[in-house]
């Protein structure tokens, strides 16, 4: 190849890629500010005494609980979209290793018939 990169090979598959990331992302800070109202009315209710607890300090120990659950199911569910991503590319990478070997097949296969045929029109 001379000059210029490559051609794009899958404009569609980029294009999903990217609209798959934004709605990732849009999930991700839609999950963070539920997370954070979640909080936010706990240590609400907590202040007020409402969570049916007996004292202050419980109230504030259930919020704490609640909120520490609510970091373990983000950091839970950040580990298992990064599993995910990690096993799409490892997907996408191999298949284009095989797009990859099928081209340098097919380009010595067409080399061989090319040879054929040469020498069948060099031995008439």
């Amino acid at each position: 190849r001379v000059g210029g990169a490559a051609p794009r090979a899958d404009p569609a598959g980029e294009r999903e890629r990217a609209e798959r990331e934004k709605r990732e992302r849009e999930e991700e800070k839609a999950r963070q500010e539920r997370m954070l109202r979640g909080a936010k009315a706990v240590e609400g209710a907590a202040a007020k005494g409402v969570v049916g607890a007996d004292s202050r300090q419980q109230a504030q120990q259930q919020a704490d609980q609640v909120f520490r659950d609510l970091k373990k199911q983000a950091s839970d569910e950040q580990r298992q979209r990064e599993v995910a991503e990690r096993r799409e590319r490892e997907r996408d990478e191999l298949s284009r290793l095989r797009d990859q070997r099928r081209k340098e097949f097919l380009a010595k296969q067409r080399e061989a018939e090319q040879e054929r045929r040469r020498q069948a029109a060099a031995g008439r």
